[in-house]
Order: structure tokens, then sequence, then C-alpha cells
């Protein structure tokens, strides 16, 4: 490999700014992407022919950004949270096509989220610069602080015991 990149498939574009973008750990190269306008759509990629087909698309809030991720545990199940849903994490079922579950324990409403590896832990990044880590079993959760702004982004590493946060100009590490 010669560290070069080269576009093998584009898909579709949209009419709106894409605001997450996430791998699904299924094996079967499923993928999501998130829009500022609350567009939802999730795509199946060949490894053979390099293309991505979309396989699912709703709106699940008109004009407002939304932040997802799959559910390692539950297949089929994507979380997701942000402005255009409201305060707490919601799990959104494909096959349905509809929210069937909801954390709402909290008054906070996403401006990031992650799931971690094992699909135990979800996190959520907030304008008010708080990392809550949400026990996906015990639906219990923790505020953590740290950043200066709003947290943007966030990623579990790959076993799950790390947690990387990005807020405007920080970067924090959290040993989960």
């Amino acid at each position: 490999a010669s560290g070069r990149l080269q576009a093998v498939s584009a898909c579709p574009p949209t009419a709106s700014p894409v605001t997450c973008l996430r791998r699904s750990g299924d094996g079967h190269g499923t993928w999501l992407a998130t829009c500022a306008n609350g567009l939802l759509r999730v795509f199946k990629h060949d490894l053979y022919t390099g293309a991505s087909t979309l396989i699912h698309q709703d709106v699940l809030q008109h004009e407002a950004p939304v932040y997802a991720d799959f559910s390692p545990s539950e297949p089929g199940v994507i979380v997701c949270g942000g402005p255009g849903l409201g305060p707490g994490i919601y799990f959104y079922d494909i096959r349905a096509k509809r929210i069937v579950k909801r954390f709402v324990d909290m008054d906070q409403v996403a401006s990031s989220l992650a799931v971690s590896p094992s699909g135990t832990l979800i996190t959520m990044g907030t304008q008010e610069m708080l990392v809550k880590v949400v026990d996906y079993d015990e639906g219990t959760f923790q505020d953590n602080t740290g950043h200066s702004d709003a947290v943007s982004s966030m990623v579990f590493g790959p076993t799950g015991g790390v947690l990387l946060t990005a807020a405007d100009k920080d970067i924090v590490q959290w040993t989960v």
C-alpha cells in the first residue's frame, strides 16, 4: 500500500451536510450516515466491487441534526440522539422503521454519540461540554467534564477501554 487513497465508490449526494458516519461491526460491510436535516441512510458495502448500495433511508426529524451508531448487541437497531430528536437517547429499529425505545431521564440533547464495542456503554456529548456515559443494561448515567466547548465528536477504541472525545479545540482521552 502506498498510503494514498483512491475513491472506488461514491454515494448519492445528500441535500444537507453529513453529521455522522459509522461502520457496523457486523462483518457484512454495513455503514450509516446521518445528515443535518435529520436524514438517516444505511448502506451495504460490497467488498468485491467496492460499491455501496443504499439499503435503508428514513427521515428521523426534519431540519435538525441527528447523530447515530449501530448497536453491537442488538442487530438492526441504531442508537441515536440529537437536536432533531430532543433530550435523551433513542433506539431506532431498521426493520420496524421507527423508534422503539428511549432513555429520557436526561435533560441534555446529544451533540455527538458513540456506542462501546460490547454495546454495554453509550456515550453522548452535549452542548453543555459534558460527556455522558450511559450503562445500557442499567439505564444509569454519569456526567463527566473536561471540555471547554460543546462535545462534537467521540469514538471508542477497538476494545472499549478508551474513549476519545473532541470539542472545538481540545481532545480528551478517557479510560473507561
